[in-house]
């Protein structure tokens, strides 16, 4: 690609028929961090894609590009894999209740954390040709709590990489080459991060946060992203 970082700000540019965020009123700012590219994505994945009784409108910043790739593929940066950012999740089950909460309005982490495993498992990784055998998602620990009315999770998980030989899309840009060698294709990568969720209106929740490498410097990002995003929407 002539202009790889060009084509990764017209990836995140593209536009959604049905932005259920916007039709609703709901406002997700995504603030600078240092090293986040300049832009702001959005993507809807409906509930026949994810076969889920939901729709899943993510909203979304990587890291910026380093010559012909994001930092999100540099292994050595702390925003290997890091997104951060908001979701609408538009909830279609039975009985009205919202995503991520049950009949009695009390949330369901686990419910939550179904479709964070979606997302890591099949619409990054898997998306890019990870085998089956290597969607290793799990999260190792987690703690619930409560922000006003922010039902909170901080957690340790284990994600699959996006980062394999040969990898080149749009958004991402190409690899460089030494990224890989040595590594295993779409490595498991330990992630630590924070998610707060809400109910905002009948049947739409809406929830933000991001995980970053559990190293040092992949912990002073997250906290960077979670005191941005919290002064915006706490």
């Amino acid at each position: 690609m002539s202009d790889p970082r060009g084509a990764a700000l017209h990836a995140m540019h593209a536009s959604i028929a049905d932005d259920f965020l916007k039709g609703a009123g709901v406002e997700t700012p995504v603030p600078d961090v240092p090293g986040v590219i300049p832009a702001v994505g959005r993507r809807l994945y409906p509930a026949h894609e994810l076969k889920r009784l939901v729709d899943l409108l993510m909203v979304y910043r990587i890291g910026d590009f380093e010559g012909a790739c994001s930092a999100a593929l540099d292994p050595r940066s702390p925003w290997y894999n890091v997104s951060y950012g908001a979701w609408g999740l538009r909830s279609h089950k039975p009985g009205g209740a919202a995503w991520g909460f049950g009949a009695d309005g009390k949330p369901d982490f686990e419910e939550m954390f179904e479709i964070v495993a979606l997302d890591f498992n099949f619409l990054k990784a898997g998306a890019l040709g990870c085998p089956a055998e290597q969607l290793c998602f799990h999260v190792e620990s987690m703690t619930p709590g409560q922000s006003g009315p922010w039902a909170t999770a901080e957690v340790l998980a284990t994600i699959p990489s996006v980062l394999h030989a040969g990898l080149s899309t749009p958004l991402y840009g190409t690899a460089e080459p030494s990224f890989s060698a040595g590594r295993k294709n779409f490595e498991p990568v330990a992630m630590v991060g924070q998610m707060f969720f809400r109910q905002v209106q009948p049947r739409l929740t809406l929830a933000w946060g991001g995980l970053a490498p559990a190293t040092p410097a992949g912990e002073e990002l997250l906290e960077k992203i979670v005191s941005g995003m919290s002064r915006l929407y706490l």
